[in-house]
């Protein structure tokens, strides 16, 4: 007798702590969800917006309805003396926090098996995912192919390969951008090298802005000029950004650049040129194949260049 009676109060007290502070933790887990609802997800065409709203909202139902049943089963457990009336009460109890507990379970395979799931990006974007070239690379970097051909406001960009762009004289949309780029490649020593491949990207001699066009015509296939773009890479981290950097690379590492620092388009070009200056000094061309017949120079890095 003396230990259900110490089981009932410790029930109680669980009863209780539900009541009051399991609401809290569910208006603030609510608070995080987007507040779009899944039509506009799914009218917008995007995929992975829309399986990451779904599953967001998924749990929050689950979650709501758990603490619905907690609630209901304590008002029920803690108001009759019926012996039955208290035992439906505690199953009812019982079966929510085995919900809760499922939906817990739910959430750490998933994020174990992709902790992706529960970011912006899926990487259900449909691009192909290449391996770097370790022996014409000095760190591990990772070849990047480009995922998208939307510069983000509704035009086309990255038509026609990364050779045919740079001679046409690509430019970035934004104008302080180029200007940027056009500092960093002066300031780089990009100039001073003398890829053997020059004449295919730049027909009237090595320039400044011919580098600036390059990188240009780069980020129009990475990333049709977004940004914020975002794919998955071998190494399971994200590159992101104008031209699809990660900050796993030498460079972002040396500079100290997070991934969120990457998105920034002036961040995102400064360490692109000096990605751009080291693979093209190592390999000795921008675009091409060593005597092993594996790519190197800048194609090493940015398979868009292939």
């Amino acid at each position: 007798m003396m230990l259900n009676s110490k089981k009932n109060i410790w029930l109680k007290i669980f009863v209780f702590l539900n009541l009051f502070f399991i609401p809290k933790l569910v208006l603030a887990y609510v608070s995080l969800v987007p507040s779009s609802p899944l039509g506009s997800a799914a009218s917008s065409g995007n995929l992975q917006g829309f399986l990451k709203t779904l599953y967001q909202w998924g749990v929050g139902v689950a979650v709501a309805l758990a603490i619905l049943f907690i609630i209901f089963g304590g008002i029920e457990y803690m108001t009759t003396d019926s012996v039955y009336k208290k035992d439906e009460g505690k199953k009812r109890i019982t079966a929510a926090v085995s919900g809760l507990l499922i939906v817990l379970a739910s959430w750490l395979i998933l994020n174990q098996i992709n902790p992706r799931i529960f970011n912006n990006d899926l990487g259900l974007d449909g691009s192909k995912i290449d391996s770097a070239d370790p022996l014409n690379t000095n760190t591990a970097d990772l070849t990047k192919t480009g995922n998208t051909n939307n510069t983000g406001d509704g035009t086309s960009a990255g038509t026609g390969n990364v050779a045919e762009l740079t001679k046409a004289g690509t430019s970035f949309p934004n104008q302080s951008w180029n200007d940027y780029a056009l500092q960093q490649v002066s300031n780089s020593g990009l100039l001073n090298l003398s890829p053997s491949d020059a004449s295919n990207y730049f027909p009237n001699g090595v320039t400044a802005q011919g580098y600036v066009s390059l990188l240009a015509s780069i980020a129009s296939r990475e990333s049709g000029f977004n940004p914020n773009d975002s794919m998955l890479d071998v190494n399971n981290t994200n590159s992101v950004g104008l031209l699809s950097l990660s900050y796993t690379d030498s460079e972002a590492k040396a500079a100290g650049y997070s991934e969120q620092d990457l998105k920034d388009p002036y961040k995102n070009i400064e360490i692109g040129v000096k990605i751009l200056k080291r693979t093209i000094k190592n390999g000795n061309v921008i675009s091409g194949k060593n005597s092993s017949g594996n790519w190197t120079g800048a194609t090493a890095y940015w398979s868009t260049l292939r």
